[in-house]
């Protein structure tokens, strides 16, 4: 799979950055695609680290033979 063809794929999980007041900062997480989260004190870069960590995850996954989640 080429890098466009991961991040059109990566782009079709369902992706949430939201302020977590027990955390002072930005949480962002892919549930489907890897346990846990990314964040940070800007939304904006929360949301881009969360959309680049997706694309790795995918290309991860599929280097590893393992079948993506559905979508």
């Amino acid at each position: 799979m080429t890098k466009a063809e991961i991040k059109t794929t990566a782009a079709g999980y369902q992706k949430h950055v939201e302020w977590s007041g027990e955390d002072g900062c930005f949480v962002g997480r892919c549930p489907a695609l890897f346990a846990g989260g990314v964040h940070g004190d800007d939304e904006a870069v929360v949301h881009q680290l969360l959309f680049d960590t997706s694309e790795e995850w995918v290309g991860l996954l599929l280097r590893d033979g393992v079948p993506l989640p559905t979508l």
